[in-house]
């Protein structure tokens, strides 16, 4: 009980950091490749440094297999590449979304895994779902569009937001999409755990998906920034790493971002093996209350540029 507490206690705390961290990257300007001045702008580079975030509890793993003297499993497992690659492409849709909506309304769409996670119990893992469960649906359903509605009328009436309208329909269709795939990525994870005679460990499996992605994302930076979109390449690499150096702000946002995806997916992981999908994506949800509350704080506070008021 207690143990179940302090996990729903990391994933609301540093789901919620997660968010914040990667949305105020966004807002830093810093010196680049060319050594202009410019805002942080790579979506790419973020991705990458989530799963070396989620790689950081291999070791931990490594380590605890040590100390309880056993041997740890394979480094690589092939089951768990469907999942690693819904991961993938989760981030990257998660990722090129917040840049165009806020850090709140980019939260407030991620309480739509849990609609997409129950619809996928019922049909993958053919969990029987009460009618008070669908029930809860509907009204998180209702409560997404009006929430989705509200923003979008009022998104160009807001002082901290400049992108335009056709801008954050963008951002909201990607977000949404990627719920759709992180639905489906907690419930395949699931189902592939749970085939297997010897149960995977939460840091092991966290791990594996961080390593996997890490070996995706180089492969996709290498031809991003020969994709041009509009009078910008989709990603530069050596550009990012430039900024991030020469940034302290970016470098202690990065180093809190890549800390909070650890924590945030290695408690994801144990509470969906302890209970279900449907309460990890229901716990999932819940931190967009965090998010706002930290947002109107900063905004009342004098940093409109870091929160976000009334719209």
């Amino acid at each position: 009980m207690i143990r179940g507490i302090i996990l729903c206690g990391v994933m609301l705390s540093s789901g919620a950091l997660l968010t914040l961290s990667a949305k105020w990257q966004n807002e830093v300007f810093a010196p680049g490749a060319s050594g202009k001045v410019t805002a942080f702008n790579h979506p790419m580079l973020q991705s990458l440094m989530f799963f070396i975030g989620l790689s950081l509890t291999l070791p931990v793993y490594l380590v605890r297999c040590c100390l309880e003297k056993r041997r740890p499993r394979k480094l690589w497992e092939m089951i768990l590449i469907l999942p690693s690659s819904l991961d993938v492409l989760n981030t990257l849709l998660g990722i090129f979304g917040l840049l165009w909506i806020p850090a709140s309304v980019w939260q407030m769409i991620n309480g739509a895994v849990l609609i997409f996670g129950a619809i996928f119990s019922k049909i993958i893992l053919k969990r029987r779902l009460s009618k008070f469960h669908f029930a809860a649906v509907a009204v998180a359903a209702v409560a997404l569009a009006v929430g989705g509605a509200a923003s979008l009328l009022n998104n160009n009436q807001s002082p901290n937001i400049n992108n335009s309208t056709a801008q954050f329909i963008v951002g909201v269709v990607l977000v949404s999409v990627a719920q759709i795939v992180a639905a489906l990525h907690m419930v395949v994870e699931e189902k592939l755990i749970s085939s297997i005679a010897v149960p995977f460990e939460s840091d092991h499996i966290v791990g594996i998906q961080g390593i996997n992605g890490i070996f995706a994302m180089l492969i996709l930076l290498v031809p991003s920034k020969y994709i041009w979109i509009g009078d910008a390449p989709l990603d530069d690499f050596i550009d990012g790493c430039l900024q991030i150096y020469n940034s302290l702000a970016l470098t202690v946002l990065m180093a809190v971002f890549i800390l909070s995806v650890a924590a945030f997916n290695y408690a994801a992981v144990e509470v969906a093996l302890r209970l279900s999908t449907v309460h990890r994506a229901l716990f999932d949800s819940c931190r967009m209350i965090t998010v706002w509350v930290v947002c109107i704080v900063l905004y009342y506070a004098g940093m409109e540029k870091y929160g976000e008021g009334p719209h």
